[in-house]
């Protein structure tokens, strides 16, 4: 029966198949074809599946170091009259684990050589990459520009990199974790 259909179907498609050498010819036009249209589909489908992939995970990239960015440029920029509201509002971009340690260190020293030697900071982060991400945590790399002004001396610039490592919490990305290198 499947014989019988073949034939037929061959004898639509290729009315002059009669020979031998036609039939073969005929056989892997139908059995091929078939078979490389599946393929095609097959890999056009993994590409747009990749592309949608690729997209998500840059779109994931930029908001995390976006956000370890601005993060950063809070953490270490202070005014010694703003210090303790400055701090205060830095924890709004941090894990709460990572805030108790970053307050701790604030209070026991930055925030009081701030008010004594009345240092001013401003810091800027002129380039950041990402390490390594997934959808809910990030390891990324930003090298720092900070200027710091001790009373009426001339400021000093220093750069500075820094691994910062985030984490998706409340649908944001959080610094979790923030070391000099």
């Amino acid at each position: 029966m499947t014989r019988n259909v073949v034939r037929r179907i061959m004898a639509v498609l290729m009315p002059n198949a009669s020979e031998p050498r036609e039939r073969w010819r005929s056989l892997a036009v139908l059995g091929v074809m078939p078979v490389l249209v599946l393929v095609l589909a097959v890999v056009a489908a993994w590409l747009r599946w990749d592309e949608s992939v690729q997209r998500i995970r840059g779109s994931t990239n930029i908001e995390a170091i976006r956000a370890a960015s601005d993060s950063a440029v809070a953490m270490l920029s202070y005014h010694p009259k703003t210090a303790e509201s400055d701090f205060e509002a830095v924890c709004a971009g941090l894990t709460d684990e990572f805030c108790d340690t970053y307050t701790a260190l604030a209070r026991e020293v930055v925030l009081p050589a701030a008010a004594q030697q009345n240092i001013r900071s401003e810091a800027t982060v002129p380039a950041a990459a990402v390490v390594s991400a997934d959808t809910n945590r990030a390891v990324l790399l930003l090298s720092v520009n900070q200027m710091i002004t001790i009373g009426n001396d001339a400021p000093s610039m220093t750069t500075s990199s820094v691994r910062v490592t985030g984490a998706r919490g409340d649908g944001r990305w959080l610094v979790s974790d923030f070391t000099p290198i």
